[in-house]
């Protein structure tokens, strides 16, 4: 079976977000000539490139903005409206909104964009395992990495975070994932993203404490409010901890059980190489119209990031010959014979004395597809 990286929230910001990378390749030298590794939070906390580049992103908001308020209103009323999109809430979420693509883009091309494409057959696994085991067993294979996932279920649960259902199953899910140590404990940082080339339909952003005597299910509820009531923790990106305690739970667990995955004792694993730079010099050699179309067709549904597959070879969780019962009796089985996955603590190296996730997958527990369906009337036309 054929997997591809669909064009993802990265690809997106070279799109349309292209003025970003000069202040971010700045700003990566500056980070290596101070020794400063990251990954990084908080623009304020590492950035010497990053008020310049807001300021350049708000000046142009602020001129298409105030073309847009001339030619419906008047070029006085235009300047009333103007100010006062300055001191709006709408003028908050779109300052944050250019920072958290700075410090994506940072902490991405920093740690050499490492990329995993999740398979939808895997998500269905992983969505139906549970993570009740120790914190200390969930590390990132790189400080910072991306998760991509165009799994329709994982659609699904991500937009169950704000109670909605999604408006398109077009464009991908991209989790930038970044592990950091602050005042020795562990946080697991996750921005969110689900977008197309042209358009961002949703952004979240979470993070957990990944604390040594928590097991993965209670750190999926960390309640950053009690833990430091002192701090701000909101931001114009956040959603209450409590959403995700309930509806959040199934999105973020999904992410959590990647992370498990790839620390595992048998990851499936394949390394694929980009094609968007061969398209892109096949496209300046092609002379014919037909064969340009097809050629930009394929680039539009092309990342430009060098990836890793991330389950290729697993199989679907519900047969293929379920398609044959009725709907009925699909409900029936999917709610009796469903046995969710999880994890054991495996002793491997030395002395067996480290520690990896040995991961027990999700299965269908019951009478065997055959025997639902034998039996059945069906009409052979």
């Amino acid at each position: 079976m054929h997997f591809s990286l669909p064009p993802n929230y990265y690809d997106y910001l070279k799109k349309q977000c292209s003025s970003i990378f000069p202040y971010v390749e700045k700003e990566l030298t500056n980070l290596k000539e101070k020794g400063l590794t990251g990954p990084f939070y908080n623009i304020d906390e590492y950035s010497a490139y990053g008020q310049d580049y807001l300021k350049s992103e708000i000046d142009i908001y602020s001129e298409q903005l105030f073309s847009m308020f001339i030619d419906r209103y008047g070029e006085q009323q235009a300047r009333i409206l103007l100010a006062e999109f300055h001191k709006s809430e709408e003028m908050t979420k779109t300052l944050h909104s250019f920072e958290t693509n700075y410090t994506t883009a940072v902490n991405f091309e920093l740690f050499a964009k490492k990329t995993f494409y999740i398979t939808p057959h895997l998500y269905e696994h992983l969505a139906h395992t549970s993570i009740d085991t120790d914190c200390a067993l969930a590390r990132l294979p790189f400080p910072n990495c991306l998760f991509v996932y165009d799994s329709p279920q994982a659609l699904d649960l991500l937009y169950q975070i704000g109670g909605h259902v999604p408006s398109t199953y077009k464009g991908a899910v991209s989790v930038f994932a970044s592990e950091v140590l602050e005042k020795n404990e562990r946080k697991l940082l996750l921005s969110v993203f689900h977008a197309d080339m042209g358009q961002v339909y949703i952004s979240v952003k979470r993070q957990l404490l990944l604390r040594e005597n928590w097991t993965l299910e209670r750190a999926l509820r960390t309640d950053w409010l009690k833990l430091s009531p002192e701090e701000d923790n909101e931001t114009p990106f956040t959603i209450s901890d409590e959403t995700f305690y309930t509806a959040g739970l199934h999105f973020i667990r999904s992410i959590v059980n990647t992370i498990l995955y790839l620390g595992s004792n048998d990851p499936d694993l394949l390394e694929q190489l980009s094609t968007f730079r061969q398209l892109q010099i096949r496209l300046e050699i092609v002379k014919s119209i037909v064969k340009r179309k097809n050629i930009k067709r394929e680039m539009k549904k092309t990342s430009r990031l060098d990836y890793i597959i991330v389950g290729r070879s697993v199989p679907k969780l519900m047969p293929d010959n379920m398609d044959a019962l009725s709907d009925n009796t699909k409900r029936e089985l999917h709610v009796r014979f469903v046995v969710r996955g999880h994890w054991r603590n495996q002793p491997y190296g030395h002395g067996n004395s480290l520690r990896r996730p040995l991961w027990i997958k999700p299965y269908y527990k019951g009478p065997e597809i055959s025997e639902l369906i034998k039996n059945r009337p069906y009409i052979v036309s």
